[in-house]
């Protein structure tokens, strides 16, 4: 099953401790979340973008995770960097964070 808003949004802020900003795009109030204080080595401060929740039930938007080489050649991982999230369960999506938010110092 897929994640919702609320487990995403649950999951980032009060597990993770992330701060989150909202942003309006084309009609979707769209969150991102990230730390205050930490970055990875190339100064990415943002964690994940563009999380809505979507008329489904299901959450989109992405988490960043260009800097884990475990991610260089996945076929869901963009150009940017960025993990499309809408298709992992919650137990993955929880495994990739911690790996993802651990590189944020």
């Amino acid at each position: 099953m897929s994640l919702s808003f609320e487990q995403v949004n649950d999951i980032l802020t009060n597990r993770f401790g992330l701060l989150s900003k909202t942003g309006i795009k084309k009609g979707y109030v769209l969150y991102s979340y990230y730390f205050k204080d930490r970055y990875t080595d190339t100064r990415k401060q943002v964690v994940a973008h563009e999380i809505t929740a979507l008329q489904n039930g299901g959450c989109g938007g992405y988490i960043y995770v260009a800097h884990l080489k475990e991610f260089n050649n996945h076929p869901a991982r963009k150009k940017d960097g960025y993990l499309k999230i809408g298709d992992l369960t919650m137990d993955e999506f929880i495994d990739i964070a911690e790996k993802v938010i651990r590189e944020y110092k």
